[in-house]
């Protein structure tokens, strides 16, 4: 079920008053975030274990990152607004970083089903933690590789490929179970 609500600009010039009035159709679960009503439900994740965050923050090397997937993760499906006023971060910082995390699949996203004119905003929504801890795993897999075959890189000996001494398995099945 949709909403509409009236966002009315006034512009004050020199010459007099332009008001302009622009009509947006809206679901209704997202419009207390959305003009921030009073009573809304307050989204933040400023109830979150900072060591949660620091150890994310480590992981993916960035905090911003790290309060971004922690904000996804807890609230599901939400536009670069939304993260900014939940995380408390800069809408232009959460966009640039964003699309990298879209770019390197720790999210994905979706335009926003709106009608009007003006762009319509992505959506997003991080993967899941599963899904997080094997694409770090395989980055990780890849470095300590690196590592254990460092002698034989610098004395230039022969490494036979696909040789690798560390592998490091995720079971898949761990989110279905905790849920």
């Amino acid at each position: 079920m949709f909403l509409f609500y009236l966002v009315i600009k006034m512009v004050f010039g020199n010459i007099g008053q332009d008001k302009s009035i622009e009509i947006l159709k809206i679901p209704r679960e997202r419009v207390g975030v959305l003009i921030g009503k009073k009573g809304s439900i307050k989204k933040t994740i400023e109830n979150i274990d900072k060591s949660l965050i620091d150890n994310l923050a480590n992981l993916l090397s960035s905090e911003v990152k790290a309060k971004i997937y922690i904000y996804l993760r807890k609230y599901g499906k939400s536009t670069v607004d939304e993260i900014a006023h939940g995380t408390g971060i800069y809408p232009s910082t959460i966009r640039e970083v964003i699309l990298e995390m879209y770019k390197s699949g720790i999210v994905v996203r979706e335009k926003l089903d709106k009608e009007g004119l003006g762009k319509k905003p992505y959506i997003y929504s991080a993967v899941s933690p599963s899904e997080l801890v094997k694409k770090l795993s395989k980055g990780l897999q890849n470095k300590l590789n690196e590592v254990i075959m460092l002698d034989k890189k610098i004395k230039k000996k022969e490494i036979k490929i696909p040789f690798l001494p560390v592998k490091i398995v995720v079971n898949d099945d761990i989110d279905e179970r905790n849920d």
